[in-house]
């Protein structure tokens, strides 16, 4: 299983939410005005959006070679999650947005990642 690359500024990562996967609730309405729930599953993968700030052109590209890699959502691989250092096994949910930082003539670059629990 391959390894969420090494970057060289490790401090550029910012986590703009953290949720469930998708929403694992059964919801049956009834005709008298009341609802009847239950969970689909037993398990509850996470999903995390990062984003990247200020990353240099050598990073970007290490990320982005990275997802092609793993034919962006196609593969699994090893990420550390950032707030608790747990390794977990995740996936790339959507693929990677990214855009320069302005007025630095393509030198650094902000990113928008959005990885889920296998």
């Amino acid at each position: 299983m391959a390894n969420w690359p090494t970057l060289s500024k490790t401090d550029r990562v910012e986590i703009q939410e953290i949720t469930r996967a998708g929403d694992p609730t059964i919801r049956s309405p009834f005709e008298a005005g009341y609802t009847n729930s239950r969970s689909r599953y037993t398990r509850y993968p996470k999903r995390w959006v990062l984003n990247f700030h200020d990353l240099p052109t050598a990073d970007k590209d290490l990320i982005v070679a990275h997802e092609v890699t793993q034919g962006v959502g196609g593969s699994s691989f090893s990420w550390t999650e950032v707030a608790t250092g747990t390794s977990r096994t995740v996936r790339y949910a959507q693929p990677i947005t990214y855009f320069p930082v302005e007025n630095t003539n393509f030198t650094f670059w902000n990113l928008s990642v959005t990885l889920e629990e296998v």
